[in-house]
This record gives C-alpha cells, structure tokens and sequence, in this order.
C-alpha cells in the first residue's frame, strides 16, 4: 500500500498528542518544511547504508569526437535529478547499432589516443568521464535520482516501508520547535533504529536473490 504524506502527518500528531482532525498546533504548512526534512534525511541514510531507492535511465546523450567528460552544467550534460551513475552503455551515434556495457574503471585513467569505443567510465568530482572517441557515440547511464520534494497531503513517499520512522523524525523536528528536546530525541533515535531496519531488510533480500541466482 503506498505511503501518502497525510499518512505522516496523522501518525506523527497522533505521536504528539495532538488532533489528526482539527491540527490545534500541528498544521500542514508547518508539517510540509518537517517533512521534506525527514524524507532528505531518510533517503541519505538510507544511501549510506547502501540501499538504492529510485533508479533511472537516461535518454541518449551525445559526446561528440574527442570528448571525454559529462557534467552537470556544460554540455554535454548528464540528468539534473542524478546523484550518481551506476552503469554506463554505449554506442554509435551514426547508424547506431546495440548498446554495449562499459566498464567502470577502477582507479581511474589517464587520457590515451582516441580510439572508436569508449570501454571505460569513470565517476569523480560531480562528473563522469570516458576515455576520448575518434567518431561521435552516445552514451546512456542508469542512475539513482533524487526524490522529488513531497508538495501536497496526496504525494506519495517513495521509501518502502518508511510510514513509523517518517512520522517519528517529522513528530520529532515538530517537538524540537516547540523545545521539547527529550522525546523529540527518543523518537529520532528510534526512527534511525527503523531505517537502519529497513536497510538491514534489503540487503538480506538481495543476499538471498544471489544466493538463489549465482551460487
């Protein structure tokens, strides 16, 4: 079942005490700023614990001859929702043929004479970089996007699994305003507890899809 914003928001003044029908200190516009703040929070930790929570695949980007790195301001440029890339493919801009897998390099290259594929990738300083092509190729990155800011009571979180540590953080950002830093801090302690739930959850699921896949 999808998490809604208004979810959170009824959980949390039910945390809080307060009225999930009249919102006598809780309001919407007030909980709006909170929220936003414990979706960022919760998608770095989650991130940090190495959870991927919303892929992407960009259209066809064009490096002509000689190229050699996309950034996030001058053409060409990578997606402005891109945190970072997880895979690159490439082909032929002319006549294209399939797409093929590069490899991400390991440490890094130096620059060396352009040859007609790029083969590697390399994710540094907010920019990726390929190896210079003699001809014009396109390249396509699968990638993990930012969330989009929750903007109404009907926008949907996108963090499976998340309604209790959601509203925890946004009761507990609400009680800290009010200085009521005791058990604004025992319940962002235990939300912390249940993302780090949620990560502990899916890096069981792929162990066990691997288990199951690649023995």
């Amino acid at each position: 079942m999808s998490i809604t914003v208004q979810n959170v928001y009824d959980l949390a003044r039910t945390k809080c005490g307060d009225s999930t029908s009249s919102a006598e200190w809780m309001t919407d516009a007030m909980l709006l700023i909170f929220i936003n703040e414990a979706y960022r929070f919760s998608a770095r930790f989650l991130r940090s614990e190495g959870m991927g929570l919303l892929r992407k695949i960009s259209a066809s980007i064009s490096i002509t001859a000689g190229g050699g790195a996309v950034t996030r301001a001058v053409a060409p440029v990578y997606p402005t929702d891109m945190i970072r890339p997880y895979e690159l493919q490439e082909r032929l801009t002319t006549g294209p043929g399939a797409w093929q897998r590069m490899n991400e390099a390991v440490e890094g290259f130096f620059p060396e004479t352009a040859a007609t594929t790029f083969d590697l990738w390399d994710w540094r300083d907010d920019t990726i970089y390929v190896k210079p092509s003699s001809v014009n190729r396109d390249i396509r990155i699968s990638y993990e996007a930012e969330l989009t800011a929750l903007a109404t009571t009907a926008s949907v979180v996108l963090i499976p699994d998340s309604l209790d540590p959601m509203a925890k953080l946004v009761a507990s950002y609400a009680l800290r305003s009010r200085d009521e830093v005791a058990y604004a801090k025992e319940l962002e302690e235990s939300a912390i507890r249940d993302l780090a739930l949620i990560a502990k959850s899916e890096k069981a699921l792929k162990l066990a899809k691997g288990g199951r896949w690649n023995p």
